[in-house]
């Protein structure tokens, strides 16, 4: 255990806009035809390909652009006629004939990302007809073995409330057609696509609403909505479309960006301008391109199409002519850049919010000289239906116990046996075969840790060669257990904001070797978080409630991510501080967290330890970080008993029994369960 500085300060939050470049993101462009001087399809689907955009939409089958899409590379979002809905839902038989027609020919030679029944309906006299127009569809596209997914376009008209975005919800008049299509998409594991007009939204509203906002220029929080900062108003009405999703019964149907754009003219107010225009669209594919997602949705990519590829003469006279790209004669309006990668497939994995799973554990110490027997130990760990432990060094009577009891170990190495790990493969092997390989069969390793807690120090510099050999020795008795190391939060050299995050100069030679192989094995990194000591040395700056989880609202926002609790804000200092080092993917395991029942006064009491043990069991086990929403964070509780060998004072009172098995306090396990 060791401590981390973490004062609340009113620092300036960084602009949450993301790269540019990603290898995850689909940007498409709207290809429209109601223009009678547009290029031709060959001509339009050329132009696509020159500036790599590699999705596009289209509002009707067109032949003729189906035909130049064919080999083309391009992706393809395909519409149907809205007149054409009552028949497609009417009539399955018609729905056969529109897939046979419009889709099969081309299904060899196009990528079809979804199938959209109609575009804009809803609220409206077609909008009876969309559901049984996506069953016929789906129906079709089953029968002739073409798995596209089938979905239709709204605009934000379906929702009756939007502010603030937790508060969306789909309006009355929507809600019967909404919720029925919410449940197909969710049973079908399918998108919404959402026409998104942060333009019409400001227009309307122009004395609530700031153009920078609207533009993503805002330099910091515009709309704070509980724990979530909006920093644009593109996100805040994606988020208001997944709360009415949620409300509607579709928490993990995904929002698809079939629209957005800006006018380059035609209002005159000095609003639809070529720089304005410019400046958002520019802006939404920097946003979108990245992983920085939504304040509700963070941590992927939004899957959007500008509108449109050209300036089309037979929409509405005004700004509806003006939302192109292109002139007709395809010399640009303005110039934007879109990324060089491929776009996802539509089968790849999908965010979903975290449910409850076994995430928790528990730390079962060894130094006392009156703890329980180990068997008598595992039959209370079984008892609280806790299904994994930590041990921190390879004990064979501990082990012994555990076989066959159906708890999950994380097994640590001694310190002191870090030097000859590292510089004696051999003697790695024999940690292997001995530890390791005698319980394998019986005894479900979770993680093994090098060492605990010696970066920084004169252990340190062994850490990384020790992981290696112990890896090489694993694999070499042919078992898969992730090798990794247990830190502190000492290893941080900053930490506040959470996104300053990084490890500190000291530790930088050591962390970034260790980093590196985690990263490129797909391990963890195991660290220590113990917001106690974080709060008791920094008492003028951090609410007590604030490291106990039960502050009401936010207290620190750091860009778009607003924190509620001081865990959170140290787990996610730690992830900044991986990204920084090159291990964006690498996930953190809380090996230690707790709080003292004694020995320092009215902080380390019965009642603040119970307090934070079982919202740590609730937060861990139903709730990501701000950072990483969206999954659980395995963690466990330090520790079992009191030790009474540890050093004296709140060292020895970490337990959640005392060494005769009687409960110092008692708190539910049974959050966790699946």
């Amino acid at each position: 255990m060791a401590d981390l500085e973490l004062s609340v300060d009113d620092d300036e939050v960084e602009e949450a806009i993301a790269p540019l470049t990603t290898l995850n993101a689909v940007i498409g462009v709207n290809y429209g035809l109601l223009g009678d001087n547009l290029p031709s399809p060959t001509k339009a689907v050329s132009l696509l390909k020159s500036r790599n955009i590699r999705a596009t939409r289209l509002f009707d089958p067109n032949p003729g652009a189906l035909q130049a899409l064919s080999n083309s590379g391009v992706e393809l979002i395909l519409g149907t006629l809205n007149q054409d809905l009552p028949q497609l839902a009417s009539d399955p038989s018609f729905a056969a004939s529109w897939v046979q027609t419009n889709v099969l020919p081309y299904s060899s030679t196009i990528k079809f990302r979804y199938i959209s029944a109609g575009n804009e309906v809803i609220p409206g006299e077609f909008s009876g007809n969309v559901l049984p127009a996506m069953q016929n569809l789906k129906a079709a596209l089953e029968s002739a073995n073409l798995p596209i997914p089938v979905t239709t376009a709204v605009s934000t008209q379906v929702l009756g409330s939007s502010y603030p975005p937790s508060e969306g919800v789909f309006s009355d008049e929507a809600a019967n057609v909404m919720e029925s299509i919410t449940q197909f998409l969710a049973s079908n594991k399918s998108p919404l696509l959402v026409n998104v007009y942060p333009y019409f939204a400001y227009i309307f509203n122009e004395k609530y609403i700031s153009l920078d906002y609207a533009l993503f220029k805002s330099s910091s929080v515009v709309v704070q909505d509980g724990s979530l900062g909006y920093m644009n108003l593109f996100d805040a009405i994606v988020d208001a479309v997944y709360s009415a999703l949620e409300k509607a019964g579709g928490v993990g149907v995904d929002v698809v960006v079939s629209e957005t754009g800006w006018p380059s003219a035609g209002n005159g107010d000095g609003v639809a301008t070529i720089e304005n225009a410019q400046t958002y669209n520019q802006n939404v594919i920097k946003h979108v391109s990245g992983t920085s997602g939504t304040p509700k949705k963070p941590g992927k990519s939004l899957e959007t199409y500008l509108f449109a590829l050209f300036n089309e003469d037979l929409k509405p006279e005004g700004t509806e002519q003006n939302f192109g790209l292109y002139h007709p004669d395809m010399t640009e309006v303005y110039h934007v850049d879109f990324p060089s990668n491929r776009p996802l497939s539509p089968s790849s994995p999908k965010s979903t919010p975290p449910k409850a799973t076994n995430a928790i554990g528990i730390n079962y110490g060894l130094l006392g000289n009156n703890l329980p027997a180990p068997p008598a130990v595992v039959g209370l760990i079984k008892s609280r239906n806790i299904t994994r432990v930590r041990l921190f060094e390879p004990r064979a009577d501990v082990l012994s116990a555990l076989t066959n009891s159906g708890i999950e170990v994380v097994l640590g190495t001694l310190n002191q046996d870090l030097q000859r790990l590292a510089t004696d493969p051999a003697f790695a092997t024999q940690w292997v075969q001995t530890n390791v390989v005698p319980y394998a069969g019986t005894l479900a390793f979770k993680y093994i840790s090098a060492g605990n807690e010696v970066i920084p120090g004169d252990l340190a510099i062994h850490v990384p060669q020790a992981i290696v050999n112990l890896d090489a020795a694993v694999k070499a008795a042919n078992y898969k257990i992730p090798i990794t190391t247990a830190v502190a939060t000492s290893v941080l050299g900053n930490s506040y904001p959470p996104s300053a995050g990084e490890f500190s100069a000291a530790v930088a030679p050591v962390i970034g070797p260790i980093v590196a192989f985690l990263e490129q094995n797909q391990y963890p990194l195991l660290v220590n978080v113990y917001p106690y000591f974080t709060y008791i040395n920094n008492l003028k700056d951090i609410h007590l409630d604030y490291a106990l989880f039960q502050s009401p609202n936010v207290v620190v926002q750091d860009g778009p991510l607003g924190y509620m609790n001081l865990f959170d804000a140290i787990v996610d200092s730690v992830y900044s501080a991986l990204e920084k080092a090159g291990g964006p993917n690498v996930e953190i395991i809380v090996t230690e967290s707790g709080w003292p029942s004694a020995q320092n006064g009215d902080i380390a009491t019965v009642e603040n330890a119970r307090i934070y043990n079982q919202n740590l069991v609730v937060h861990a086990c139903t709730s990501g970080t701000p950072k990483r929403p969206y999954r659980n964070i395995q963690s466990y509780v330090f520790a079992l008993f009191n030790e009474n060998q540890k050093p004296v004072g709140t060292e020895q009172n970490f337990g959640l029994y005392q060494p005769d098995t009687s409960e110092v306090y008692h708190i539910d396990f049974t959050t966790c369960q699946s």
